[in-house]
């Protein structure tokens, strides 16, 4: 008798299962999609004009004895320079108290930082605690320098207001330079 093969049929679960891989395959691939949109970054439009004179009203506001140690740089004239020097006189006779409140506290937050034992790790809300009066005079000289920038800004034009400002830039790149530079030393 001959021996008769019956063809092998694709049974229901080998269908089942390729059915299934190519629905989780299709599932997966939508999720990819979803993922990237979700991820995608906004579309923002700008537009594009010109710009009057600087803001008086952003942060930092330039040091007013800065603008004086730069007044002839910056072309004032002798009327404005004596303008100036009489706003700057005012602000470092308002500043220097707190100037030394915040020295001070400064020196005293170190300290408790020196004096804290390494053994106890002091919590950040303890931290934010002892720093509160830095944090406090530190706003204050810089709202103050705020309110003076306001007084001084109307005394120069649109370009010494931007070369007021790019002073200002510089000299702070430069002095967080440096206290970079000393922090490594130690």
């Amino acid at each position: 008798m001959p021996n008769k093969r019956r063809p092998h049929i694709i049974g229901p679960f080998f269908l089942i299962a390729i059915l299934l891989s190519a629905g989780v395959f299709y599932w997966h691939k939508l999720q990819n999609a979803k993922e990237a949109v979700v991820a995608a970054p906004p579309v923002i439009y700008h537009q594009v004009t010109e710009s009057t004179a600087p803001s008086t009203d952003e942060a930092p506001a330039p040091d007013p004895i800065l603008i004086l140690r730069h007044a002839q740089e910056l072309g004032l004239t002798g009327e404005r320079q004596k303008q100036l020097a009489k706003i700057v006189g005012t602000y470092g006779d308002e500043v220097q108290p707190l100037k030394l409140k915040l020295e001070a506290a400064g020196r005293q937050f170190a300290e408790s930082r020196r004096k804290a034992d390494p053994s106890h790790p002091v919590s950040m809300s303890d931290l934010e605690q002892q720093a509160a009066t830095v944090s406090e005079y530190s706003r204050q000289k810089v709202a103050m320098k705020q309110r003076y920038w306001r007084q001084i800004a109307p005394l120069l034009t649109t370009d010494q207001q931007r070369k007021v400002l790019e002073l200002w830039s510089e000299f702070l790149s430069s002095h967080t330079r440096s206290s970079q530079q000393r922090s490594k030393q130690q």
